[in-house]
């Protein structure tokens, strides 16, 4: 094991959960023991993350029914689904089951600001649709909302966000929002994701155009010159060149000079320049 302490390597095979994974005689050692500290086989840098460890389950060979829970939203209805809770009732209004459409719509509370909504914009089959095409009716709306002054599937979705964070809130921190905070939040979230897209929209695409060195007419030489100052020391230089048509160098110098600002020392090399003209 290279020096390192494996305490699992049955995890490569979590579907064969049918037997005790290995214990550790003995206390683990301190994430401070060098190559002989606990490390988690799933990611990279051996640091264990959640994010990880569900990456290490979506790698498994799941059927499609036994992947769609890594998607599903975790409601008291699917808590006690997946037998990690024996109470499905509503966490808010104490309703017999709390599935997901329960809590984005048919909640009292939830009911009753979209319900404002609704007879203000006619959605006369709003509370009748299945959950699947509820939501992909309503995100793919094209009619303004007068709220937020754009479309209906942005504050939708903002409001469908805020509602489920509004009862995560509650169930974690015992907090419930009232229904006015959590509408003016949604409607102050999606006037900013209206902004955003707007402005993307509108941002000018420049040309980008390349400057280089152009020859002089026959019988001249160009002069280039450039300058720099360093914050830290405040020394400054400047450097010339001098180039014929061919753009054969014939004559180049640079040199330490008394300034004190940037554009002092751009401009500076074109006095030094012309005095050896």
């Amino acid at each position: 094991m290279g020096g390192r302490l494996k305490l699992c390597p049955s995890l490569a095979g979590l579907p064969q959960l049918n037997r005790d994974p290995p214990h550790p005689e003995h206390r683990p050692p301190s994430i401070d023991a060098g190559p002989n500290q606990c490390f988690w086989h799933a990611d990279p840098k051996d640091n264990f993350s959640v994010k990880s460890a569900y990456a290490s389950f979506d790698k498994l060979n799941w059927g499609e029914k036994d992947h769609h829970w890594l998607d599903e939203l975790l409601t008291n209805q699917v808590h006690c689904v997946r037998h990690i809770g024996s109470d499905s009732s509503c966490s808010i209004c104490n309703a017999p089951s709390e599935t997901l459409v329960h809590i984005l719509r048919d909640c009292p509370p939830s009911r009753q600001i979209w319900n404002n909504l609704v007879i203000r914009y006619n959605i006369h089959t709003f509370f009748e649709d299945p959950l699947d095409f509820w939501i992909l009716h309503n995100v793919q709306a094209c009619f303004p909302c007068a709220e937020t002054n754009d479309s209906w599937s942005i504050f939708f979705a903002s409001m469908f966000w805020h509602l489920w964070k509004r009862r995560s809130t509650y169930v974690f921190q015992q907090t419930l929002l009232d229904m006015d905070t959590t509408l003016h939040t949604s409607i102050s979230c999606s006037r900013c994701y209206t902004d955003i897209f707007t402005r993307a929209e509108r941002r000018v695409i420049r040309d980008s155009i390349q400057i280089k060195w152009n020859p002089p007419d026959e019988g001249w030489i160009t002069m280039n010159t450039d300058g720099a100052l360093s914050h830290d020391t405040r020394q400054s230089s400047v450097g010339d060149l001098f180039r014929n048509t061919t753009g054969e160098c014939l004559l180049a110098f640079h040199m330490n000079i008394d300034i004190s600002s940037i554009l002092e020392a751009e401009l500076g090399g074109i006095p030094e320049g012309l005095k050896l003209t």
